[in-house]
């Protein structure tokens, strides 16, 4: 299937052009975001796969008040863990085959299969199109009010059995926070700012654009989101140069400055014009004196001297430009920094798991622009724990809606690795304790 983007609506095509309606109603009306659309679009490609390759007609199933079968929805899970444009490739026959691997050869131990979280999302994603599926376009062509009921019983079941089939239904627990330890995030502030030539190219020397990749990630350590990174401008940054209190920047929709054509690839701040969540887009962060700092020192320096080649200013406005002088229009840049900056943390060391952190599996941290907003999160709520409208504050902070749990898990996470630590010390005391008593023996 293609994804097409026309006056700010994503449409998914069928091979043959057509357009697929219930898909594209689905993305537009349940998502304003087109990077989201985008993202749930891979789910919804695999299901149509899924579906062509085993002559599954969900209007059919309908008719007989039925939705997914058991086996079918085992053979989805399978499929889930293969690339979607690979499955879009396959034969309908061999659609058919790795979707029914045996257990002892499943799809997901094949070479190239995607993450479980990768799997399970995408799971999420189909279950949450036919629960609209069965409300927008089902259930008011159906009279019958005892078929409304068994079909939507049917529905019901397959989408739980979809949401569970992979990784026991864990979504949105506090341990899928991956933040940062708080010494190592502090200590990566302090190495970001003091030291920018770890700030890498390709070839390991100082990148060129190393002090605004630098401010970059110091403002992805205050907690913006990459797409608010990239839509900043001149004027949303307030401060006075050696004020120790810090300054502040304006999140505001400056898409319209941009005076091109806005793709899923356009770095947009989330939640501006959106329809379907409040979203507390438009906010105005304090920001550390570090930062303030750093900012300062990308625009007096590289930014100047990108303006300063070309007779006219090509930056719009914008605060982060592009190599060519103009806005950064492909969030893949902003992407391509955090990989510089992680390649030069890892060399020296930083990016190291901590002995106590009980959460990593692997031996590295990983970095990115989502990781220090998490970090931020965690930090944010470790230092105001004690006020009683934490949460509030933190919804405002972050940009998350009113009715946001978000803060709940970074509390619950926050208070489970204190509770860790206090542990920690007090198995620490015991065994001093212990070799004491052995020595007086």
């Amino acid at each position: 299937m293609q994804i097409v983007q026309v006056h700010n609506k994503t449409l998914l095509l069928n091979p043959d052009g057509e357009i697929h309606a219930p898909f594209s109603l689905f993305l537009n009306n349940k998502f304003d975001n087109p990077h989201t659309r985008e993202s749930v679009a891979g789910g919804l490609r695999l299901l149509q796969s899924f579906l062509q390759a085993h002559s599954i007609s969900l209007p059919d199933r309908a008719l007989e008040g039925l939705c997914l079968l058991p086996n079918e929805i085992e053979s989805l899970r399978e499929l889930a863990y293969r690339p979607v444009d690979e499955v879009e490739q396959m034969t309908r026959g061999f659609i058919q085959r790795i979707s029914k691997s045996s257990k002892d050869d499943p799809a997901r131990n094949l070479k190239g299969a995607v993450e479980s979280n990768t799997a399970a999302r995408r799971l999420d994603q189909i279950a949450s199109f036919l629960t609209w599926y069965l409300e927008k376009v089902l259930e008011y062509r159906i009279r019958s009010a005892a078929k409304r009921e068994e079909l939507g019983h049917r529905y019901e079941l397959t989408t739980e059995n979809l949401k569970e089939s992979i990784g026991g239904g864990k979504k949105g627990h506090s341990n899928e926070i991956r933040s940062l330890p708080r010494d190592v995030y502090l200590k990566i502030i302090r190495e970001i700012f003091l030291r920018p030539k770890l700030i890498q190219s390709a070839s390991g020397k100082s990148s060129s654009t190393m002090m605004r990749d630098r401010a970059v990630a110091l403002l992805a350590c205050e907690g913006l989101r990459p797409g608010a990174l990239g839509n900043l401008t001149l004027n949303n940054f307030r401060w006075r140069v050696g004020d120790v209190a810090g300054g502040y920047m304006d999140l505001r929709d400056n898409v319209a400055k941009r005076k091109t054509k806005v793709t899923t690839k356009t770095p947009v701040q989330k939640g501006i014009g959106s329809s379907t969540q409040a979203y507390n887009s438009e906010v105005t962060v304090k920001l550390w004196p570090w930062t303030c700092a750093a900012i300062k020192d990308y625009i007096d320096g590289e930014r100047a001297a990108l303006t300063e080649k070309t007779l006219t200013n090509k930056t719009k406005g914008f605060l982060f430009i592009a190599e060519h002088g103009g806005p950064i229009g492909d969030r893949t840049t902003l992407s391509a920094a955090f990989v510089r900056i992680k390649k030069g943390l890892l060399a020296a060391g930083l990016l190291d798991k901590s002995k106590s952190d009980q959460y990593l599996n692997n031996d590295h941290y990983e970095f990115t622009a989502y990781t220090l907003r998490h970090s931020a999160a965690s930090f944010f709520f470790e230092e105001k724990h004690g006020d009683k409208d934490v949460f509030d504050q933190m919804r405002t902070r972050f940009g998350w809606s009113a009715d946001s749990l978000m803060p709940a898990l970074y509390a619950r996470r926050s208070i489970s690795d204190r509770a860790n630590i206090d542990m920690a010390d007090f198995f620490e005391s015991l065994l001093l304790e212990q070799k004491k008593t052995k020595e007086v023996v």
